[in-house]
């Protein structure tokens, strides 16, 4: 049984032709939800491919959704030999999209924005370069934006900070696991708050070793919110030179999204014309 927002995801993803996205944090059900939408694509003729950026990630894709999948280095490597060319009846689903490279993103999307009859398979030259060429002429190319240098160093920063927020629950987790080996657990309310951060600062222990230990932890915390505060003060600093700034402070409008919050939504956009 799929969630109300896996249904809603599943109908987003089914309902479109051209491009569909979905994010979500690891364990929300993406592959399970994928698993359903791969029965209801080939239900209806289409032929699934599933992509990521390393064998490993192309596995669990597979494992979890059903999906027959590959890297994409792979893919793009029998393109260059112009087999297994994408049709009409192809369904591409990408894993961790906001990990790929504007350019790699752009060469997997470019062919299939290439109108294309089932079928229609061409394999010389001569005639491969005629086609886009008509197709320009007659307007059925669909518009391929290529990010400029700002949009990626925001991507780059973007990610830098997710990695920094994952350190930091790292080294919160290794604290607390250490407390709980020697029996001290919090039980006045919720972790990380002020109380609770009065409370670590008057844990004392017997061993020296033990409280050697225990200091760094602390500061391993104390480096990781250092480096994930600065990591958010330069991405807030380069909103306003980006392109993609005007989205930001328009989805910072809507209630309970916050800057980063807004910034993390848009990062991934592979055009801008997505969001009019």
């Amino acid at each position: 049984m799929l969630s109300g927002e896996q249904k809603a995801a599943f109908e987003h993803v089914t309902a479109t032709r051209d491009l569909g996205v979905v994010v979500g944090y690891a364990g929300t059900g993406k592959s399970a939800l994928l698993g359903v939408a791969r029965e209801a694509w080939e239900a209806s003729g289409y032929e699934v491919r599933g992509l990521a950026l390393s064998g490993i990630a192309a596995e669990n894709l597979e494992g979890g959704s059903g999906i027959a999948s590959r890297t994409i280095a792979s893919l793009e490597h029998q393109w260059s030999q112009g087999r297994e060319l994408l049709d009409a009846r192809d369904v591409l689903v990408i894993d961790e999209a906001g990990m790929i490279g504007s350019r790699q993103m752009e060469r997997l999307l470019a062919p299939t924005l290439i109108p294309r009859k089932p079928g229609d398979r061409v394999k010389t030259d001569r005639r491969d370069a005629q086609k886009p060429a008509v197709l320009h002429r007659s307007g059925d190319l669909a518009r391929v934006w290529v990010p400029d240098p700002v949009h990626e160093a925001m991507r780059d920063l973007v990610r830098a900070r997710l990695d920094a927020v994952m350190a930091l629950m790292r080294a919160r987790q290794q604290l607390l696991a250490f407390l709980l080996r020697h029996g001290r657990t919090y039980e006045k309310g919720k972790t990380w708050t002020q109380r609770h951060r009065v409370w670590l600062a008057g844990q004392v222990f017997d061993q020296p070793v033990h409280q050697i230990v225990f200091q760094d932890y602390v500061e391993a915390i104390f480096t990781a919110q250092d480096r994930r505060d600065r990591l958010v003060a330069r991405i807030t600093a380069l909103i306003p030179s980006w392109s993609m700034g005007p989205v930001v402070e328009a989805l910072r409008g809507l209630r309970g999204l916050e800057t980063i919050s807004a910034v993390t939504t848009v990062q991934p956009c592979p055009s801008s014309t997505s969001w009019r």
